[in-house]
């Protein structure tokens, strides 16, 4: 099914990104800074976290230092 506004996955991307963005704004993160860090960090952890062994706590925990309440901009 086509990616868009006209379709449900379309709305449910949108509605992903405006949450981003909006709890950027509550937390006055820069967006693009934010996301430039998120795929960075993530990139960092990727393997890691595809790790089927590594337990909740380690997991929760890279996945906190990646909020955006987190972010500090160096």
């Amino acid at each position: 099914m086509p990616s868009g506004f006209g379709s449900i996955e379309g709305a449910k991307s949108t509605a992903v990104f405006s949450s981003f963005h909006e709890t950027c704004k509550a937390h006055g993160v820069d967006l693009e800074d934010y996301l430039e860090f998120l795929f960075r960090y993530m990139g960092i952890h990727r393997d890691e976290l595809k790790d089927e062994s590594l337990s909740d706590e380690r997991r929760n925990a890279i996945l906190e230092q990646a909020m955006p309440w987190k972010f500090k901009k160096a």
